[in-house]
């Protein structure tokens, strides 16, 4: 089996870390949704607002992520940028990016968060097997 990426670190603070999911196929959503076009507009606000979280507040309902009903998926939303995220011990994990189209979060948007949660759960067990076998 090929080697599995490390989760691409955004942030780093004494609350925690923001980092960007690693799914099945090595291929990093958020960081390329981070990197890309659709978010350039807000993107230093977006990574001030990440640091802010991990220097000083990484549960303050008043400036982390929104949290969705009837699931573990989270959402920051800046300006009509949506980036979805869970919670994983003391970091936050980035899955994806997307466009506000409306107040409503589409279901699609969670489901497909819950995925690549789901895969990046099983990459990083993978990771760590890997590191406890050398």
């Amino acid at each position: 089996m090929a080697e599995v990426p490390e989760r691409y670190l955004v942030a780093r603070g004494p609350k925690g870390t923001i980092e960007c999911a690693v799914k099945a196929n090595g291929s990093l959503e958020a960081k390329e949704f981070l990197s890309g076009a659709q978010c350039r507009r807000h993107l230093g606000a977006i990574l001030t607002l990440f640091q802010t979280i991990v220097d000083q507040a990484a549960d303050d309902a008043e400036i982390g992520p929104k949290a969705l009903k009837k699931t573990v998926i989270h959402e920051f939303i800046k300006g009509q940028v949506r980036i979805f995220c869970y919670r994983d011990g003391t970091s936050w994990v980035l899955t994806h990016g997307d466009l506000k189209k409306s107040n409503e979060t589409p279901r699609a948007n969670i489901d497909r968060a819950e995925r690549i949660m789901e895969e990046d759960q099983r990459t990083k067990r993978v990771r760590e097997a890997r590191k406890r076998s050398r």
